[in-house]
């Protein structure tokens, strides 16, 4: 059984994981920022920098699947952002490991620290849509000014 590591990441990490990033995110980066389809390392890296964690995702080998972030999006109500740019094989090869250390530490330490606190992703993702939605997050606003239609879900 596979074991994944969390780490705190920091800005190198972004250019090993921008690369590999899997197909989702990849749409994803390419609809949210402007230089998104041409530098995804670059997106990765502000998503760092930007959060008041980052953690890469690793497994037993140390191979970089993953980083993840959370930070404030308004903090005197308590109201958090949390993201997960990723590998296919992340999803592919290690998604019980995966499961696991996102219902034993990633939720509850979100729970900890946030009143409410939420991802945007692109609507067509049905993967991640079903994933947040077991985790009980439930959909609140659509948006497609971008040209991409995006959910935030929220979990509160």
């Amino acid at each position: 059984m596979t074991t994944l590591h969390l780490d705190e990441a920091h800005g190198d990490h972004a250019y090993a994981l921008g690369p590999n990033l899997c197909e989702n995110d990849r749409r994803w980066i390419s609809a949210a920022y402007t230089d998104g389809k041409d530098y995804p390392e670059e997106a990765v890296r502000l998503s760092i920098e930007e959060s008041e964690q980052a953690f890469t995702i690793c497994d037993d080998e140390g191979e970089l699947l993953g980083v993840w972030g959370h930070g404030a999006w308004d903090r005197p109500t308590g109201f958090g952002f949390v993201w997960l740019l990723s590998t296919e094989t992340l999803w592919n090869r290690h998604y019980p490991a995966l499961q696991r250390a996102w219902k034993r530490f990633i939720l509850p330490k979100l729970d900890s620290i946030y009143e409410k606190y939420g991802a945007t992703i692109l609507s067509d993702n049905a993967k991640l849509v079903s994933w947040l939605r077991l985790s009980g997050f439930t959909p609140e606003t659509r948006s497609d000014r971008t040209g991409k239609l995006f959910t935030l879900y929220t979990r509160s």
